[in-house]
C-alpha cells in the first residue's frame, strides 16, 4: 500500500509530499526530534486529522490502533476485567502472540497498576491484536521504560512484525537501529520526510545528518 499526502493543521503544512510504502508486515519507524510532528503524522494516517492534500486509505483507520505513553488502561481495574471484554475467539494464531497471551494470562488477577511498564505495553498490544488490528501505531510507546522493559517490548515487536505492521515513532534513534526497521526521517527545515536508503547500514550519525540536511549525502 502506497500513500502520498501533505500533513499539517488547517492551512499550515508541516511536511509536504510525504510518501510511505506500507508493507503487509514489518516495521516502519518515523524518526524526529521532540515536537517535530511524529504524532501528527500518526493522527493523519489514523484519520484523526485530515491530510491537507492527498488520500489516506480507510483500511488504516479500520484495522489500526495506537499504543502510546500518553494512553493507559485504568489502573484500578484488573487484567481479567479487560480480557473479559475481548472476543472469546482471537483471530491471531501465531506463536509469538500465544507467548504474549500466556504472559498476560499469568497476570489476570493483578490490578493494572501492579503491572510493570513493559507489562502494561504488552497488554495494550495484546488487546489490539485480539481485536484483529493489523496496523499497530507505537507512538513513543517505550518512553519512560527501563532497559529491561524496553527490550521486552521491542523484542516482541520484532517477533510480531513477521505477521503484522508496526508503525514506530521515537526520538531515540537507537531503537530503530535495534528494530532494523524501514526508516523515514522528519526534516522540518525542508518540510520533507526522507526514507533512509535501504542499501546503507543504519547509523545514528547518518540519521541525524539527513534530519538536518533534508537528504542523504553518502
Amino acid at each position: 500500500m502506497k500513500v502520498q499526502f501533505d500533513v499539517g493543521y488547517h492551512d499550515k503544512i508541516l511536511y509536504q509530499n510525504v510518501e510511505l510504502d506500507i508493507p503487509e508486515k514489518g516495521i516502519l519507524s518515523i524518526l524526529g526530534d521532540n515536537g517535530s510532528g511524529k504524532s501528527t503524522i500518526f493522527k493523519t494516517l489514523l484519520h484523526i486529522i485530515p491530510p491537507i492534500h492527498g488520500f489516506i486509505p480507510k483500511e488504516l483507520d479500520k484495522y489500526g490502533g495506537i499504543v502510546a505513553d500518553y494512553i493507559n488502561a485504568p489502573g484500578e481495574v484488573k487484567v481479567r476485567d479487560i480480557l473479559n471484554l475481548l472476543p472469546k475467539e482471537s483471530r491471531v494464531e501465531n506463536v509469538t502472540f500465544q507467548q504474549i497471551a500466556k504472559r498476560i494470562e499469568n497476570n489476570r488477577n493483578k490490578y493494572v497498576f501492579q503491572l510493570s511498564s513493559g507489562q502494561k505495553r504488552m497488554l495494550e498490544i495484546y488487546v489490539l491484536l485480539a481485536l484483529g488490528k493489523k496496523y499497530v501505531f507505537l507512538d513513543e510507546a517505550t518512553n519512560g521504560l527501563d532497559y529491561t522493559n524496553k527490550k521486552l517490548v521491542l523484542d516482541y515487536v520484532k517477533e510480531l512484525s513477521q505477521y503484522i505492521v508496526f508503525f514506530h515513532t521515537s526520538h531515540d534513534f537507537n531503537e530503530a537501529v535495534y528494530l532494523s526497521s524501514t526508516i523515514y526521517i522528519l526534516c522540518p527545515n525542508t518540510k520533507s520526510v526522507v526514507m533512509y536508503p535501504s542499501n546503507i547500514p543504519i547509523e545514528v550519525d547518518k540519521i541525524q545528518q539527513i534530519m538536518i540536511e533534508g537528504e542523504f549525502n553518502g
